[in-house]
């Protein structure tokens, strides 16, 4: 059976979770409801990764970077955004090397100013692109 605790103070909330399929438990720190940290322990609670999260001042993610336990970098991803808060890119990058990038074009937006319709660029060396397209239904 998976756990999950959770523990407060003033400024946020520490949250510990242990799925049992995954045999890791997951700690994260949260600030003022907003991740900050993860540290993930493995069945012998050895610390083998670490996570760390920086957002604008929107709330919205920029970066998350992952350690090793000496502390070395894995991997990383790093996100913007235009002045709608609409993501515009999405880059992941493994041992300091760029591997994938995404770029986000806006083209229809809805009478609430949700996109619905935008353009997906995988911008590396083969030009992959696709058109996608969502539906919101709102409720009152």
């Amino acid at each position: 059976m998976s756990k999950v605790t959770y523990g407060y103070n003033t400024d946020g909330y520490t949250e510990e979770a242990t799925p049992t399929f995954l045999n890791r438990k997951y700690i994260r720190k949260h600030k003022k409801n907003v991740l900050q940290e993860t540290f993930v322990y493995d069945n012998n609670n050895n610390l083998p990764e670490k996570e760390f999260y920086k957002y604008n001042n929107n709330g919205k993610l920029l970066e998350a970077k992952y350690y090793s336990s000496s502390g070395a970098l894995l991997s990383n991803l790093n996100y913007e955004f235009d002045s709608q808060d609409n993501q515009t890119l999405y880059e992941r990058y493994k041992n300091g090397n760029l591997e994938t990038r995404w770029k986000y074009q806006y083209t229809k937006f809805d009478g609430y100013g949700n996109w619905i319709q935008r353009i997906n660029f995988l911008d590396l060396d083969n030009g992959y692109w696709y058109i996608e397209e969502r539906k919101i239904e709102y409720y009152e």
